[in-house]
Parts: C-alpha cells; structure tokens; sequence
C-alpha cells in the first residue's frame, strides 16, 4: 500500500481520464495482440513471414544475370551446407531440395482464371502446404529460405525469389549427376528465366486449387492441362519434378521415395526409369488413414526396411498405366503396375541393367531373360501368357492381375513417360520448357536476365568451378559460413509479436508510473521547479 506522510495531503485518486487512458492502452494491446495472432494462423501467407529487415519489394524492377547467379548461390550454398551423405535414414539434401521445390511447385499450381501462379503467395493454413515451414522459415536441418532471402529483398520479389530457389536446387542436384557422369548435359536456367513477377500479399482465392493425388490422372488434367495451359507431354514433364525428395506422412499423409535415397537428390529423370523398370501394387490406408493411398514397389527389389520405402502417387502411376477394370486409384484397384522387359530395352540399361531389381547374368556374362518365381497367369487386358516368369519378379507373390496391357500400357502419358526414360536429355528439354511455361503464367511484361553469353553453369561461376553440393569445396564455403551465423533462426512473425508485445507493455509501465508521479507531487511538495513540465514534449 502506498501511505501519505505524516501531514501530508491525502493522496489523489486517479481521474476518470487517467484510468480511461491506461484501460484503453490495455484493451488497445490486447485487440492488437489477438489480431495479430488470428491473422498469423488463419491467413498466414508468404508474405507474412518471409521477412526482409528492410523492407522488401513487391516487383523486381531491374535484375541482372549476375543478380541471377547471387541468388542461387545463396540458396545452393545452403543446399551443400546439408550432409551429403544419403541412406534411407537420412537424407537431408534430398528432403530440403524437395521442400524448395514444393513451395515453388504449389505456388504455381495455384494459377487460374488469370490469376494466382508464380506470385510468391500460398495459403500455409491449407493442409496440403502442410510442412513447407521448414524449409521457407523456420528452419530444416539448419537451413531457411528466409536468410538466402533476406540477402536480396531489397531487390528481388518474392514470387521471383521462389522460383529462382527452385531452379537452384535444380541446378545443383544436377551437379551431383555430373560429378558421377561429366559427359552428362547440364541445366541452366537462367537462359529462359525471366524476371518481374509481383508478389501477392494475400490469396484467399487459391483455396482448393491444388491437385488431389487420390483422384489421380483427372486432377492432373484439371490442373496442369485445362488451367495451366500445358499439354500431355508437358504435364508428364513438370511431374518430373518428384525426381527430387520424397513424401512424408506428418506433411501430406504420404509416405516413401520415389526412387532411392541417392537418386532422391539428383536431378534426374530416375522417376520415369523407376515407375518403368520396377512393379508397383496398391498401398491402401497410408499410415492408417483411410483417406490416403498410394503405390508402393513391390518388386523383387524392394527395400524390407520400412525407411525404405519406394512409392508412386495414383497421379504418378495413371500417367503410365491405365485398366479397363477402372481408374487407376489405390484406393479401388487391385492390380500390378509393370511391364515386361522386352517393351522396356533402353529403360533397363539407363536401370544399370535392372529389370525389377534383378540383373542376372549367366556364366558366360550374358545376361538372362527371366528371373525367379512367377504365377503363370496372363493379364486381364492382353499382353498374353510365358513371360518367363518375369511378371512374379516384377508383382511378388500378389494374387492380382496386371494393369491393362503389360507390353503396350495406355495411360495417357506413357508414352511420354517411356521418351523420358529412354532419353534424359528428352526430358530436360521438354521439363524446362514446361516449367517455363507454368512460371509465367499471369504474368505480361516480364524481363531476361541472359545476355547472349556462352552457357554457363552459376553455380561454376559462383564456386570457381565447384559445384559438386556434397564436395567440401562447394559453394557452401567459408564466404557463405560468414553469412550463416546472422541469419534469423526463429520465425519472423513471432519476432515482430514479442517486440510488439515488449514496446506496449513499456507504454503501459510508464503510463502507470507517470500516474504514481503524478499522485507523489501532490502527496508531498517538491524542490522542483513547479513551472518545468514533468517530461520535456509531454504535454
């Protein structure tokens, strides 16, 4: 209790106006505080917390091909700060890849009606962005979107950011193709990027817009075809994209690779080898959710270990295969995806010589045409019978039939998708075209970084030469370690509400201690001078 001196005035009361001031100040605090919280988890976009200390631009006026190559050396410097090491425990460069990836693949999945696309905006209370936080801003293994970023917001949009990421990771998961195969041909974007994408503060319109993998080949022509603007071959391309990380149930209730680890973080066209050199059955109730189902490898090669796990999407393996039984969903059907080794010749060779896991030779080196086991029966939908024993390689000891024609598959892309496994170079002509053409989408007046010069490979130029992601001399180097240790761990936005939170709890502090000042003058007189104001600019 605060006690008058002895013949001291009784102390004043506060005024009405004075706990008007001071309840207001709280009520104001609070209302703040709740709005910022409900619009944090209810309308959280890119944008709100991807933070730029200084305030970020919404349209890139001006990039050149070098502002280009800085941006993927800040995001490919994260990449190969990640252990290379990759085992179905572990893979950190494939899961951030396929992170990165993701958001850039969801934020132009979005594009309809003429708007939405490449705009760097995506509804994070949508389930389906579910775990994209961690490799945008909270941090994955160490490493964020949000600190290459905050290196060029200045300058760079987001929505343009988002996609050069993507080529990024593109362009260095390549490296690790060409360090295990040099004659192997490059990727460089940076040839058909274009920049001046306007980033969208806020996307109430996307929801519902992202392709539902259980409805299988529909979704993807309602998505990439009818609003994206691409045709069969163009569609089967971009999906090329799952070539990089995998699926994780505490994401979106999918679990598995779609290839193996080592291949999961290497861009390159495995995922059309694999949904072809391997047989796949259907994996219903995903973790035990009825809602999610999938194809897992079921072949004589598939991994034992649970981490292990190969798998397709209903929209991955109806781009191949299609039964006259019904649509290709794991959910309805009951059948093995496979087909048969003299349909696949080149497929099987670009495999290491692996036709559902086997590559057996005879004594003399040759290498045999059959393989272990096998039920004898034909498919439902012809193809006839003596396959050597290849279909019970190819679909285990499963007691179902086969899907649709074993020796001439009729999904609506396979013939795409058996281009793209004869012939990578196939794919990356079709796949960057592709992408070019999903990342412009709504957008007119965009401007080329490329000038005219030799192709060259950004990351080469950043590094010296180096760009091998797992290789100690990458453009993970000292010059990008400098940058790690300021980069901001935490998340922006809860930043911004604790120092929010901090400054009106001083307010109210100093409130109610200038109240109390007040009261202490007129309790007891004071030496002061009672014509100076209390605080000079206070009235």
């Amino acid at each position: 209790k605060f006690q008058a001196a002895p013949g001291a005035r009784p102390m004043h009361r506060a005024s009405h106006t004075e706990l008007v001031m001071v309840l207001g100040l709280t009520w104001w605090s609070s209302l703040c505080l709740t709005g910022l919280s409900v619009h944090a988890s209810a309308e959280a976009t890119p944008y709100d917390i991807m933070f730029c200390p200084k305030g970020g631009v919404l349209r890139t006026e001006h990039m050149t091909e070098s502002d280009y190559d800085a941006v993927v050396a800040s995001v490919a410097g994260l990449l190969g700060r990640l252990p290379s090491a990759c085992t179905v425990a572990s893979c950190p460069q494939a899961d951030w890849a396929g992170c990165v990836l993701r958001v850039a693949g969801h934020d132009l999945m979005d594009f309809g009606d003429g708007v939405g696309g490449s705009d760097g905006c995506l509804d994070l209370a949508d389930p389906d962005n579910t775990g994209l936080a961690a490799c945008m801003h909270a941090g994955e293994e160490g490493a964020s979107l949000l600190s290459a970023y905050q290196e060029h917001c200045e300058k760079i949009s987001l929505a343009d950011f988002f996609v050069v990421a993507a080529e990024a990771v593109m362009t260095a998961t390549r490296a690790n193709v060409l360090a295990a195969n040099p004659g192997a041909e490059q990727v460089i974007f940076k040839e058909r990027f274009r920049f001046g994408r306007t980033t969208r503060k806020t996307c109430s319109f996307v929801a519902g817009r992202l392709p539902d993998a259980e409805r299988g080949c529909p979704a993807v022509e309602e998505t990439f075809i009818d609003r994206l603007g691409l045709d069969w071959r163009g569609a089967t391309a971009l999906m090329g994209v799952h070539s990089l990380g995998r699926a994780h149930v505490e994401n979106s209730g999918y679990d598995g690779w779609w290839s193996d680890p080592e291949n999961s973080r290497r861009f390159n066209h495995d995922y059309y080898v694999s949904m072809l050199a391997k047989g796949w059955t259907p994996q219903r109730a995903v973790a035990g959710n009825l809602a999610k189902n999938q194809w897992e490898r079921a072949d004589a090669g598939r991994d034992r270990d649970p981490r292990g796990k190969e798998m397709m999407l209903n929209t991955d393996i109806c781009l191949a295969y299609a039964d006259d039984a019904g649509p290709m969903l794991a959910a309805s059907q009951d059948c093995c995806a496979w087909v048969t080794r003299e349909t696949i010749p080149v497929v099987i060779q670009n495999n290491n010589g692996a036709f559902c896991s086997s590559a057996r030779l005879d004594g003399a080196g040759r290498r045999l045409q059959g393989g272990p086991g096998g039920d004898g029966r034909g498919p439902r939908n012809g193809g006839g019978g003596g396959d050597g024993g290849q279909r019970g390689q190819c679909c285990g000891d499963r007691q179902v039939e086969d899907c649709g024609n074993r020796n001439a598959p009729t999904g609506p892309g396979y013939r795409w998708v058996k281009q793209f496994a004869d012939d990578e170079s196939s794919w990356l002509a079709a796949f960057q075209a592709a992408w070019t053409k999903a990342t412009e989408n709504g957008f007119t007046n965009l401007t080329g970084v490329y000038q005219g010069r030799a192709a060259t490979n950004p990351l080469a130029e950043a590094a010296g030469g180096a760009v091998h992601v797992g290789s100690s001399t990458s453009v993970a180097g000292s010059s990008r370690d400098a940058r790690a240790s300021g980069r901001l761990r935490g998340s922006p936005l809860k930043l911004v509400l604790t120092i929010a939170g901090v400054v009106l709890g001083m307010c109210m502090c100093a409130c109610i201690c200038c109240t109390l000042w007040r009261r202490s003058k007129r309790a007891a007189p004071s030496s002061v001078d009672p014509t100076m104001p209390a605080f000079k600019g206070v009235p």
